[in-house]
């Protein structure tokens, strides 16, 4: 049987790993895809509270994590 520890450490190593892979290519905001739906969402945070606060409408705020 394994050492409790090496499992913690396969866990670690794994986190570690997937984390530096995926702040190795970040992807400029100018390359996001075109909206596929009616809503044309905004995806500048400070404008889009600038814009609720002018038509005085609530703001909706998505965090989603895309793969890949």
């Amino acid at each position: 049987m394994a050492q409790p520890w090496s499992f913690v450490l396969v866990v670690l190593i794994a986190l570690l790993s997937a984390r530096v892979n995926s702040a190795a290519d970040p992807k400029p905001a100018e390359k996001t895809p075109p909206e596929l739906g009616r809503v044309p969402f905004l995806r500048d945070y400070p404008a889009a509270v600038e814009q609720a606060k002018k038509e005085k409408k609530p703001l909706f705020v998505l965090f989603d994590e895309v793969p890949g």
